[in-house]
């Protein structure tokens, strides 16, 4: 390098033969000499290009990397490497190059001048973000992943997703508890296999009307389990959808009900011998939502049936909620209850009831409800 570059007519023939973009600064760093492969691929004349004019061509947030890794190398002699981006005199986008330059020393180890190329490695640089994004989209759509499967597996409902034709993708634990299946087995499957026969294809119809027109179906399912049982499903289902408003696929939720029912059921069916007594006999839940009055409840108190099923039996029939705690404490100590009212009708008239309350418990021992039975006297 050091006999060729002696040699200035031969060195710069050479240099103006190499299909690359050259150019030469001398030792303190300013540029003099541009080649023509450099020259034409840019578009700008050497006067356009000298006197660190080229500064103008790069992005304003490039400069500021460049002119001190250039000066850094300048002070040490050390090799010059950046990357910056730069644009054309065409009006093409600004893009990216890799600038790189190395000292040329005389024969007592003087910097005579800087060699220095610049590459375009738009394509690569792009290719490269666009990697590291989608390694980025990955790791953060695996990490939502492992999350939503985290919580999935510890809430109480039966969790279902199948994709937008009906298939199963995902059922969580709770889903393999209720219904006997094993998600190995129902993922690639249909929620058919939970059918019973007991619905009818009207109900199914409805069903896809309601989820295909992006609203949400909520309904009580009568399914049956892996073993044949039948069980009762209170299920939301929900249609996710993109930001164009297609459907990607569905999610639901249940809560087993099948408790619920049967002891609903059960008490439908005494209904009749109930209604035949003059007595109120009434049914609530813990938490005082009438679940039951029968026909003598209606004739004391003036309410029909289904005016007041699914109402509050505090502040409707009870004076306040004191009375109505103070009782309920002493039905979950002793489980009975016994004594006088003050009651009101649906027209406000007040009444004096005898009132026998009693704690109804579950299979599993568990308080789930209260059966009132009052006498007006």
């Amino acid at each position: 390098m050091k006999k060729i570059f002696n040699n200035n007519s031969d060195f710069f023939d050479l240099i103006e033969l190499v299909p690359h973009n050259i150019w030469i600064a001398k030792p303190d760093g300013k540029i003099y000499y541009f080649n023509k492969s450099l020259l034409d691929y840019y578009g700008y004349s050497f006067e356009e290009f000298s006197d660190n004019k080229w500064l103008n061509m790069i992005h304003p947030d490039d400069i500021p990397i460049c002119i001190e890794l250039w000066d850094k190398s300048i002070q040490t002699g050390a090799p010059y490497e950046t990357e910056f981006r730069i644009k054309k005199k065409n009006g093409t986008p600004y893009l990216w190059h890799l600038d790189k330059a190395f000292p040329v020393y005389d024969e007592i180890d003087n910097i005579i001048c800087w060699i220095g190329s610049c590459t375009n490695i738009d394509n690569q640089k792009r290719a490269t973000e666009s990697i590291k994004e989608s390694e980025y989209k990955l790791r953060t759509e695996q990490y939502e992943l492992i999350k939503f499967k985290t919580i999935m597996e510890q809430v109480s409902e039966s969790i279902l997703i199948t994709d937008k034709n009906g298939i199963i993708d995902y059922v969580n634990y709770a889903f393999e508890s209720l219904t006997g299946y094993k998600k190995e087995f129902v993922v690639g499957k249909t929620p058919n296999i939970l059918k019973s026969g007991k619905h009818s294809l009207s109900f199914y119809q409805e069903m896809w009307d309601t989820l295909l027109s992006g609203n949400t179906f909520k309904a009580v399912f009568t399914n049956k389990s892996a073993k044949g049982d039948i069980y009762y499903e209170e299920k939301i289902i929900t249609p996710i959808k993109d930001d164009n408003g297609e459907i990607l696929y569905f999610i639901s939720s249940g809560r087993d009900i099948t408790e619920r029912i049967k002891w609903e059921k059960k008490i439908s069916e005494q209904a009749m011998l109930i209604d035949k007594a003059k007595d109120a006999i009434l049914v609530t839940d813990l938490e005082g939502e009438i679940v039951f009055w029968n026909k003598g409840a209606e004739k004391i108190y003036g309410w029909a049936k289904n005016e007041i099923t699914g109402s509050n039996i505090i502040g409707l029939i009870f004076e306040g909620i004191d009375k109505y705690l103070k009782i309920t404490n002493e039905l979950y100590k002793y489980a009975e209850w016994n004594g006088e009212l003050e009651n009101f009708t649906k027209n406000g008239t007040k009444i004096i009831v005898k009132s026998s309350q009693t704690l109804i418990y579950d299979n599993n021992n568990i308080p789930k409800s209260i059966l009132i039975v009052n006498t007006d006297i």
